[in-house]
């Protein structure tokens, strides 16, 4: 009995030494294309043709509550593109109304839109936090 135990609690010793200690970053939520979900930064979404989108930041770079600007500012997306077959994207969005001339095109015709009433701030901005951080905000990618 012994004998038995010993080998079961080494067999489980070995499997789980030989984890991937990257495995939870490996982790993917499906999403389709031409559907509204929500991103977070350090996540990633996968497309059902193997399109890996990985969200690194989302960045507030809008107007500061406590100043007064000539434009309102934006949000920007700093994301990686892994379309199967070539090589790792880095990308930024700009998800401004006006910026979207400014976004390159991404491959095979992918596209994404985002609308400003769908971006969570961590806090409303305040005195004294007149920039809160952006944790999640909702995008459509069309193809």
């Amino acid at each position: 009995m012994l004998k038995y135990l010993f080998i079961i609690s080494f067999a489980l010793s070995i499997l789980t030494s030989c984890g991937d200690p990257d495995s939870e970053s490996l982790m993917c939520t499906e999403v389709d294309y031409d559907t509204a979900f929500s991103i977070q930064a350090d996540n990633s979404y996968c497309f059902p043709d193997g399109v890996v989108l990985s969200v690194t930041a989302l960045n507030n770079e809008f107007c500061p509550c406590d100043a007064i600007c000539f434009w309102e500012g934006q949000m920007t997306i700093d994301m990686q593109w892994d379309f199967p077959g070539e090589e790792l994207l880095d990308y930024r969005y700009q998800a401004a109304p006006t910026a979207q001339a400014q976004n390159e095109p991404l491959p095979d015709g992918t596209e994404i839109s985002t609308d400003q009433d769908d971006i969570i701030f961590e806090e409303e901005c305040s005195d004294s936090n007149p920039s809160p951080e952006i944790i999640e905000t909702i995008i459509v990618v069309r193809k």
